[in-house]
Parts: structure tokens; sequence; C-alpha cells
């Protein structure tokens, strides 16, 4: 019996697909505490150089594989949560949001994954490191 329940329980987690979307996007947002630029966050066509995750943006999706959990809901979920996040002038996360909401289990998981996202570079402008807005969409489907 526990075989079969192992079995099925393999078979479930198999069936799980979960669609990582590297597409980042910056965005000029009011955020005036603790800056050198004025409190301003650039948008990512004003910056010089652009944010960079541990050295390659297109590690993102293996650190998102990673950290996102099963989320056994015994319901059919498809669908997209965008996070939002800064890297602020020293590269460090902060003030990480839900911009849209798929449900509040993929929520969660969606912020625990990209709170996971450490060793960022920061953008620069001038050669001067700033604050930049970025948006990261994580699409699940769970059948």
């Amino acid at each position: 019996m526990k075989h079969k329940i192992r079995m099925n329980t393999l078979k479930a987690i198999s069936y799980i697909t979960l669609i990582l979307c590297s597409s980042i996007f910056c965005t000029q947002i009011d955020h005036s505490e603790n800056s050198s630029n004025d409190g301003r966050v650039y948008e990512y066509y004003e910056l010089d150089d652009f944010p960079v995750f541990n050295g390659d943006n297109s590690l993102i999706n293996v650190e998102l594989y990673k950290s996102l959990k099963y989320i056994d809901g015994g319901s059919y979920v498809d669908g997209k949560v965008i996070v939002s996040f800064i890297v602020n002038e020293i590269g460090i996360l902060g003030d990480i949001r839900i911009e849209k909401s798929l449900c509040a289990e993929c929520d969660i998981n969606a912020i625990a994954a990209v709170k996971n996202l450490e060793n960022w570079t920061s953008g620069k402008k001038n050669k001067t490191n700033v604050e930049s807005k970025l948006y990261i969409p994580v699409n699940f489907k769970i059948m």
C-alpha cells in the first residue's frame, strides 16, 4: 500500500509544471528613504547598466525553480503572479510586493522564491549605483 501511495504522489508531482519567466522590467516609483539619488528609482531605459543577478540574469529561472514549493491545493492552478522588488544601490533586495495575484498560496510561494534571489549587482546611471524596481512574472501551471 505504501508503494502505491508513493507512486501516486510521484505521478502527482510529475504533472506539476512551473514555467518561470525571467523577463524583468524596471519602472520608476516614489521611494525616497535612504537613497543617494534623492529617492529616485530608475526605469530600465534610463540606466547605463541594468541590475544583474548573481553575475548572470539567466540564472534567475534556476534559482526561482529551486525555491518554489509544490502547491497541494487539490485544484487546477494556471496563471501568473507578478512580483516586484527594489534592487538598491548596494544590490540588496527590498520592498517585495505582489503586483498581480493568482491565489494566496501561489503569492506566498512566489514572494518566498524571490526573497531567495540574493547577490545582485545594482543598476548604474552615470557610473553611479542607483535603485531600480524590477518585476518578475512567475507562471504556475499545476494540473
